[in-house]
């Protein structure tokens, strides 16, 4: 039989650890496993990144530097998340380099902004990097059947041809994904498949990995600009 003061040092650890669930603490210096699986813990790491950065005082970092803050809440985190969301920055914030590949996400960048690109692509992580493959292999795909008669900018039925495949694939791999992916509101993920794919600079170059490389960014920007998860 448990003595009482077993009993009670077990209430009390049950009773932080719950306290911590709820104030969004319980994923400070834990493992990317533990931090990434379930809706919750993403945010509140985002949450607690956010406070760390108010209490860091620094309005604009280098990605590095957001990497090494974010280190310190979790050893493991992965630099692809935030290597995508410093792209993305950079990319909604007009930041032009021509600087090497390795050079380029080494501008700093405001971290107001950077909090918000970094919360779409640690939550929604593994739709945006469904939605960049499936992008790609969309247009990939119409390329391959595409007359090269014709102009290099795509039509507006082409595009919606191209818009409607990538949805097809992106329903495929998140339907056979063996871990669940978190999607935002259908009508949130549908405007912003719409937006991304109307963008009036998509038709301005005839790179198809410009093309795809530009849709991807449209769409993450605009799951930034509507993102309303709670």
């Amino acid at each position: 039989m448990k003595s009482d003061s077993t009993a009670t040092s077990q209430a009390q650890f049950l009773l932080d650890y719950f306290n911590a669930v709820i104030s969004g603490t319980n994923i400070l210096h834990r493992d990317f496993a533990y931090i990434q699986s379930t809706p919750r813990n993403r945010l509140s790491f985002v949450t607690e990144f956010s406070h760390l950065l108010t209490s860091n005082r620094q309005e604009s970092c280098k990605p590095a530097d957001y990497f090494h803050l974010i280190e310190l809440m979790s050893q493991d985190f992965p630099y692809e998340v935030v290597k995508r969301a410093a792209e993305l920055a950079e990319y909604v914030l007009g930041i032009q380099q021509q600087q090497p590949e390795k050079a380029k996400l080494g501008v700093a960048l405001p971290s107001k902004s950077f909090v918000v690109f970094f919360r779409v692509c640690f939550y929604y992580m593994e739709l945006v990097a469904m939605a960049e493959q499936c992008i790609v292999a969309a247009f990939e795909e119409h390329q391959r059947v595409r007359p090269h008669a014709l102009s290099p900018n795509y039509s507006h039925e082409e595009l919606r041809t191209i818009r409607d495949n990538f949805v097809a694939l992106l329903n495929e791999d998140i339907s056979k994904s063996s871990t669940v992916v978190q999607v935002p509101p259908a009508r949130t993920l549908q405007t912003s498949i719409d937006r991304a794919f109307s963008a009036g600079a998509l038709r301005a170059t005839a790179s198809t990995g410009a093309f795809s490389t530009f849709v991807y960014l449209e769409l993450a920007r605009s799951l930034a600009m509507l993102d309303v998860v709670e």
